[in-house]
């Protein structure tokens, strides 16, 4: 939805992964996609979409990190014919910030945090909405999603293109690109070119697959050592 600009303050804005509000201001400083077991998601069944912000207060009204991000931000995945569909929140993905999570902020202050949300799968783009008002306003929104070589980029009408037998798993550890950011992730190769590694990320049977540079994936022994 888009509000009525007569319903959301004009000091509002959501930009840049930059959400001001007259109270505070988030900014968002990285996002990556964490799957099961990995490190940031030891517990959920999903693979979830992590954040990490750092939340200033404008006022001199106590707020904690945890609670501004929530009370500002809602996750979303269009992948229902029928209804809108908001992510679940997920566990605290960076350990680092298990003591000061709900640390009050004094004005002018600025405290980092890290959010996360159960992704319901990975080929659907996120959405991430910002509002004042607990999501009955919209402010704006910030869309990421995975993205791949081009047919430009890859030349595959022009290249050798080797493929790996079904019977085989060759694992890698690689950097995919989700929306704007660089996400490590262990990936399935499936099949290769001079240039460029065509992998598969597979999680709860959903598949997603992508094009990456050769020079961006990592061979592994096995699965589990992308992990360590």
């Amino acid at each position: 939805m888009t509000p009525d600009e007569s319903e959301t303050p004009a000091e509002a804005s959501f930009a840049d992964n930059v959400l001001t509000l007259p109270e505070y201001t988030i900014k968002i400083t990285d996002a990556k996609m964490i799957a099961v077991v990995q490190p940031g998601n030891e517990y959920s069944q999903k693979p979830v979409i992590a954040f990490w912000y750092e939340v200033t207060n404008l006022s001199d009204e106590p707020i904690d990190p945890t609670t501004a991000w929530i009370s500002s931000f809602t996750a979303l995945q269009d992948n229902d014919p029928n209804a809108v569909n908001e992510l679940n929140v997920g566990t605290l993905p960076d350990e680092q910030f298990l003591d000061s999570q709900l640390q009050e902020i004094k004005k002018d202050g600025t405290v980092a945090n890290a959010a996360s949300y159960e992704l319901d799968d990975e080929t659907t783009p996120v959405e991430l909405v910002a509002s004042n008002d607990l999501g009955a306003t919209e402010i704006g929104r910030a869309t990421f999603t995975l993205q791949t070589l081009s047919a430009e980029q890859l030349r595959l009408n022009s290249q050798v293109v080797t493929v790996v037998p079904d019977r085989m798993n060759v694992w890698g550890l690689a950097w995919l690109r989700f929306g704007d950011t660089d996400v490590r992730s262990t990936v399935l190769v499936k099949r290769w070119t001079a240039d460029a590694i065509g992998v598969e990320v597979d999680v709860d049977g959903d598949k997603l697959r992508c094009w990456i540079w050769q020079g961006v994936c990592q061979r592994l022994q096995n699965r589990v050592d992308g992990w360590r």
